[in-house]
């Protein structure tokens, strides 16, 4: 009888789960190891909202990258981007090893929208959609910057991590609570083995000759360096600039 009843309850099980071992209406994806539910993620569609003035789209404002990310550190192991402390180095395209001067902007509670791009490597990154990235251009093998929500399922990214040319399989659309966006000396940095600008809404190069203060005296101008939420003076004053300039992206 026992036999019976755990029988039942394994089909049940199941069942319920389906044959992939995900809950009924999940996939199993088998390049990041994991479910994807549709509650928690969905396709993404390039449709948006756009600015009346600029035509471009609106993106609900910062972002960056979300807590769970990773970062990889001089000893071989990575840290989550929720967990970085200003002064620690980690990995840069540059392919040295530089610290984080500190925060362009930072929340650990805001509800924010993502973008999670799936390839044909083991790692997915997830970024805000007006982020700038690095996706490999056919033209003398180089790359090119390009905002996350410009990119499309065939595109090509770097991942660093591997040197493995990585092609985009699925574009989803998801939430994380809290957003972070760490400053590099060089600009950039390594999250999740990939290859990607600190800077989000700007063209990486101008975003990069703005901000040369806080890189070059991030104590005096990265004034939430301590882990303190929000953005700081220089950075507001940066982005109204953009702004009134029509420079920003979004």
């Amino acid at each position: 009888m026992r036999a019976l009843f755990l029988f039942l309850l394994v089909i049940c099980v199941s069942t319920a789960l389906g044959s992939d071992g995900c809950a009924d209406g999940c996939e199993f994806n088998t390049q990041i190891g994991e479910c994807v539910c549709p509650e928690h993620s969905q396709t993404y569609s390039k449709s948006c909202d756009k600015n009346p003035r600029t035509g471009k789209c609106k993106t609900g404002g910062g972002g960056c990258f979300p807590g769970s990310a990773q970062v990889m550190l001089p000893d071989g192991g990575s840290k989550e981007m929720k967990d970085l402390q200003v002064g620690e180095l980690v990995l840069t395209g540059s392919g040295h090893f530089l610290p984080i001067l500190g925060w362009l902007d930072i929340n650990h509670s805001k509800t924010t929208n993502f973008l999670r791009i799936i390839t044909n490597q083991s790692d997915s990154l997830s970024l805000t959609e007006s982020h700038v990235i690095f996706r490999h251009s056919g033209k003398q093998d180089s790359q090119e910057q390009v905002f996350a929500r410009d990119l499309d399922v065939g595109d090509i990214l770097l991942h660093e991590a591997s040197g493995n040319k990585a092609e985009i399989i699925k574009i989803l659309s998801e939430t994380q609570t809290g957003f972070y966006a760490p400053l590099t000396a060089s600009g950039t940095l390594l999250v999740d083995g990939y290859l990607v600008s600190c800077y989000a809404s700007y063209s990486h190069y101008l975003a990069h000759a703005a901000l040369l203060p806080a890189r070059t005296w991030p104590g005096l101008f990265l004034s939430n360096g301590g882990g303190q939420e929000g953005t700081g003076a220089f950075v507001t004053m940066v982005k109204r600039m953009g702004d009134f300039l029509d420079w920003r992206d979004n």
